[in-house]
């Protein structure tokens, strides 16, 4: 515990990113501040202010915010509401005997995994030896105080993230420079324990685009797209967090990624892990996904995704993987069948396939089916690509790639960069037949010279989707 450092406004504000999806409290909001600077990152914020001078200046300050000019203690706060709440120096106001019920309240309306800032009056501040509070019914009554023991009580079994109790400086009219005694906590609401997925109560998305920064601006036309698959190693660094707040507000964002490398034998790597969850907590995705294959080993990373041999041994590597992401991260997660060049060629191995079936229904993993890498590998390897699809279990096939590629002697590369291929097409149709696909979603990666043929294309999908012919 550090006693000698409070909270600044430069900490709080890099938690933002770790704050999930979905509304945000600030209770005795004052005149706005800590509200604007919310509003400014992307969040959706309510303020909550019972004096009635503040309230006015709020409300000039912030026209376009949610305010409710009410005391706490009159207040529904909901179950599982709030995505945060903060809650700064409003407790002195209150009664001591009714910070119980408060706390417990506010920790009721958070949602799992919500953040919860908190800041308070303790026996050290001046404040503490007069008479703040104020019964519901105005009575006048000493100041609340709070010990950061008897706060943390109440989130004994929270993620504590930060907490600190001692006094700090202070300077603001009337009083000019002075001294305040503060407990401070910023806490994470625990989330239960995933549940085996129901796969066929995950939502139906429709037809997406994968998110490019040359696409940014088609984006902002409605209808263009019924969601949005990111690259998610594009949004590791938290630092594009606010981007995605945005993003997220305006589509479902489903994150995609390419350096989980499920097959490499020393395990995946767990600040990638942790980053992902938190980019599936911003988005509020239902699932997420990768690619069957390995990406480093031995600490080399090759910038490429490299096919597996489908042996016993590289199964039980790839099982142990998938079931520690499933866990870490606390989602569905989907692995797609990545494009071959070559493969091993090993005695006593299993078929692409079978190898891929096995690892989804043992790992409880779900399928995104690139049926463009599908039809490259037919057509590179002399694989049976219908064979593929009909040995895999139709159920989990829950996500589609689509994709163009180019043709080099006679070997077709996943370049993402042309028109999709009919026989592509064709594929996906007989996908569709068999399965109840959630989700179909085109990428491109260059080439972006014809934006209408793009644009058709995500229609004919969805309307293939609607069609399940």
């Amino acid at each position: 515990m550090d006693l000698k450092k409070a909270l600044s406004t430069d900490q709080i504000q890099r938690l933002f990113p770790w704050i999930p999806h979905g509304p945000v409290l600030d209770l005795g909001a004052g005149e706005g501040t800590w509200s604007q600077i919310l509003s400014h990152y992307g969040f959706e914020v309510t303020g909550l202010e019972s004096d009635p001078h503040r309230a006015e200046a709020f409300q000039q300050n912030l026209p376009k915010l949610t305010l409710l000019q009410k005391d706490l203690r009159e207040v529904d706060l909901g179950n599982e509401a709030w995505a945060s709440i903060f809650c700064l120096n409003l407790f002195p106001f209150l009664p001591q005997s009714e910070h119980a019920q408060e706390l417990k309240r506010i920790a009721k309306a958070l949602v799992p995994g919500g953040v919860l800032v908190f800041s308070s009056f303790s026996s050290e501040d001046p404040g503490a030896n007069h008479s703040f509070a104020r019964s519901v019914s105005g009575e006048v009554l000493p100041t609340g105080i709070l010990s950061l023991e008897s706060l943390k009580q109440y989130f004994s079994d929270w993620e504590i993230w930060f907490e600190f109790s001692g006094r700090v400086s202070d300077h603001h009219p009337p009083l000019g420079a002075h001294e305040h005694g503060l407990v401070q906590l910023i806490a994470r609401k625990p989330e239960p324990e995933p549940a085996a997925t129901v796969w066929e109560t995950l939502p139906y998305l429709g037809a997406g685009l994968g998110w490019r920064p040359p696409l940014e601006g088609l984006f902002a036309h409605e209808g263009v797209a019924d969601f949005i698959e990111i690259m998610t190693d594009d949004f590791l660094d938290p630092v594009w967090d606010a981007s995605l707040l945005r993003l997220s507000r305006h589509y479902p964002v489903i994150p995609h990624g390419v350096e989980l490398s499920v097959g490499s034998c020393e395990g995946l790597d767990p600040e990638y892990l942790l980053q992902v969850k938190r980019i599936l907590a911003r988005c509020k995705s239902p699932w997420w996904s990768d690619h069957l294959c390995f990406t480093h080993g031995s600490g080399i990373k090759t910038w490429s995704l490299n096919p597996l041999p489908c042996t016993e041994e590289a199964l039980t590597v790839v099982l142990a993987n998938a079931k520690h992401a499933i866990k870490t991260v606390g989602a569905p997660l989907l692995l797609e069948n990545p494009a071959y060049y070559w493969r091993p060629e090993l005695s006593e191995q299993l078929t692409d396939a079978a190898f891929f079936r096995k690892i989804v229904l043992e790992a409880d993993a779900g399928i995104l089916l690139d049926v463009a890498n599908l039809y490259g590998n037919a057509k590179n390897l002399g694989l049976d690509p219908y064979a593929f699809i009909e040995t895999l279990p139709a159920d989990r096939i829950i996500q589609i790639h689509l994709a163009g590629g180019r043709i080099y002697k006679n070997m077709i590369f996943d370049t993402h960069d042309q028109a999709i291929f009919k026989e592509t097409w064709e594929l996906l149709k007989f996908v569709l037949r068999r399965s109840g696909v959630k989700a179909v979603s085109i990428e491109r990666d260059d080439r972006f010279d014809d934006l209408q043929a793009l644009i058709a294309e995500v229609d004919t999908a969805r309307q293939l989707l609607g069609l399940r012919v």
